[in-house]
């Protein structure tokens, strides 16, 4: 009674033959995220089909020669689309900057860049004068493109649900901004949303809102993957307090299934998020084919996202 507060359950809705066809097409553009020194890492990144994409994050203080030693591992193992994650904000020098695009240019030319947040530590070293060289993911761009070390393909952070520290307004200036760059530099651009926990209907409507601006970047659909109780909790403890809220605050029905795990009333061979379910309401809604892909927010539970991407594929 008390999940069904937070969460009305729909009837299932059968797909039809054209949003089949949708489900078939995003993931034939499926990039799978994981991120290193998280639980069996080793171990989840052999479950990987050939040729899959993957997206390497990087999360807060973790040092981004960790991101580099996973990606040579993936490589190492014949995987070669690699997207590192770099948080412009993270960079301490330019030297640094300059050395993280060499090496993504070295291999698959393809990086991630966000602003990356702030915390109260680092608004304080700003305040004595330390200022770190990157405030935003374009400055960082820019930066690149000065040096001449801009990678060839670059994701960047689409935000339907909004962001904590940043106003609608400016989220949607920053897309133009990089829309604009792209085009000048002749670069291959995309956007990846937030984790989406299935309410397409804002998704959509967000993606029609920056179509309206003139924004045409292709849009990549972030949702979470096939994950356990237990080691999501491990999981979101590692991301710190403020990010586990944000994740629980976007997903109520999460909270309740740790609630009741606590309680001993929920197993630990169950999946919190629906994966499937999520996939096909995007499907389902998506009549205009807004979206491009999804990206899989693996939670470095790898074995059982493949396997529903291989049902579905």
């Amino acid at each position: 009674m008390v999940r069904e507060i937070f969460h009305r359950h729909e009837n299932p809705r059968e797909l039809d033959a054209s949003a089949k066809e949708r489900l078939k097409g995003y993931l034939g553009n499926t990039t799978f995220e994981i991120i290193p020194d998280i639980g069996n890492i080793a171990e989840q990144i052999g479950f990987f089909p050939p040729n899959s994409n993957i997206a390497i994050t990087k999360f807060h203080k973790r040092d981004i020669k960790r991101s580099i030693e996973l990606a040579d591992e993936l490589e190492n193992r014949g995987l070669k689309e690699i997207a590192i994650h770099v948080a412009a904000n993270a960079i301490e020098s330019p030297e640094q900057a300059i050395k993280i695009a060499e090496y993504i240019n070295a291999h698959s030319g393809h990086a991630f860049v966000v602003g990356g947040d702030i915390d109260k530590n680092e608004v304080e070293l700003k305040q004595d004068g330390l200022k770190k060289p990157f405030g935003s993911a374009l400055s960082l761009l820019n930066f690149w493109k000065i040096n001449n070390v801009l990678p060839k393909r670059i994701g960047v952070a689409g935000y339907p649900t909004g962001h904590k520290n940043i106003s609608l307004e400016q989220l949607m200036e920053a897309l133009k901004q990089k829309q604009d760059f792209q085009r000048e530099n002749k670069i291959d651009m995309y956007i990846v949303t937030q984790m989406s926990f299935g309410n397409p209907k804002k998704i959509l409507e967000w993606i029609r809102k920056i179509r309206q601006a003139n924004i045409k970047l292709d849009v990549i659909v972030g949702i979470p993957g096939m994950v356990y109780i237990k080691p999501l909790l491990k999981f979101i403890k590692d991301f710190g307090t403020e990010s586990t809220l944000d994740i629980l605050f976007s997903n109520p029905e999460l909270a309740i299934d740790i609630i009741r795990y606590r309680l001993g009333k929920l197993g630990t061979n169950v999946h919190v998020f629906d994966s499937q379910k999520i996939l096909e309401k995007i499907a389902i809604e998506d009549r205009e084919s807004l979206i491009s892909g999804v990206r899989f927010f693996t939670f470095n539970q790898v074995e059982d996202t493949v396997n529903l991407y291989k049902r579905n594929k």
